[in-house]
């Protein structure tokens, strides 16, 4: 595909920056795409789009990952996440690179455009969601992460780097939320250019303080069900590269619980104390 061989395997471990100018790149290609060719409601096709824009180098980089571990005399004897550390940046680079190009896109486009490539996005933040709801109580913070966090397995495992769709979804909410904050926050504070200085590290704070925890365990369950749907493929269940794959992405999901665990006490007991 054209997109592989823009950015292959190689380039995006050594260099994590371009995968975030290319998250940030899908991002705005599908926005203008997604408005021109379904301009009655583009929001779902604009996260599609995102998704598919990503996909192939993803998928590369699990088999890649799954291989690596295969490789791996002694993989057990890797810290939890050290052996995924470059496929763990990549994920990180390009959530933040659409994250980015959402929030601008929210914050800058006119509203009467923003309000339709954002309408999903606008009604899920108004509804009941643990990731960008201060007020929730624990067991629905976590209920709600909990969830995502199933369905970043369970897409990964399923479509190699189905995951990515839940990672783009997630981007596009926590880009939304900081980008309404800063607006409501200019428009309170007057938009000077001491108003930007203010708003804009608050609204980001305002999130990623516990959602950076959120975020993290997305990453590794999406890694975690990537590198298992390789295995499925590649290996007999009773083969003991199956069963090192299998151990190595427990290692991963029990990981990701527990980010998911702290990302709520965070968001419970200290988001509300600082912002």
């Amino acid at each position: 595909m054209v997109l592989e061989s823009i950015i292959n395997v190689k380039t995006a471990e050594k260099k994590p920056s371009v995968m975030f100018a290319a998250g940030f790149v899908y991002v705005i290609v599908a926005a203008a795409i997604a408005y021109y060719v379904f301009p009655i409601d583009p929001s779902i096709p604009f996260v599609f789009l995102t998704t598919f824009s990503a996909i192939p180098i993803m998928v590369s980089v699990l088999k890649k990952e799954e291989k690596e571990i295969e490789e791996e005399a002694n993989v057990r004897k890797y810290p939890l996440i050290g052996k995924h550390k470059d496929v763990f940046l990549m994920f990180t680079a390009l959530f933040f690179g659409m994250t980015l190009a959402y929030t601008i896109l929210y914050v800058f486009v006119p509203t009467q455009i923003s309000s339709k490539l954002f309408s999903a996005q606008i009604s899920t933040i108004k509804g009941v969601s643990g990731f960008i709801t201060a007020d929730a109580v624990l067991q629905q913070i976590l209920v709600n992460n909990f969830k995502v966090l199933f369905f970043c397995l369970i897409f990964s495992f399923l479509f190699g780097a189905g995951a990515i769709f839940i990672i783009a979804w997630n981007a596009s909410i926590l880009g939304v939320a900081i980008g309404h904050t800063i607006r409501t926050g200019l428009m309170n504070l007057g938009g000077g250019l001491k108003s930007y200085f203010y708003v804009i590290p608050y609204s980001i704070g305002r999130y990623l303080t516990h959602g950076i925890f959120e975020i993290s365990a997305y990453f590794l369950a999406g890694i975690a069900g990537g590198i298992i749907s390789a295995a499925v493929v590649r290996y007999e269940f009773n083969s003991k590269e199956f069963k090192e794959v299998i151990l190595d992405s427990l290692d991963l999901i029990i990981l990701a619980s527990l980010l998911l665990v702290i990302g709520a006490l965070v968001e419970v007991s200290v988001t509300p104390l600082i912002f």
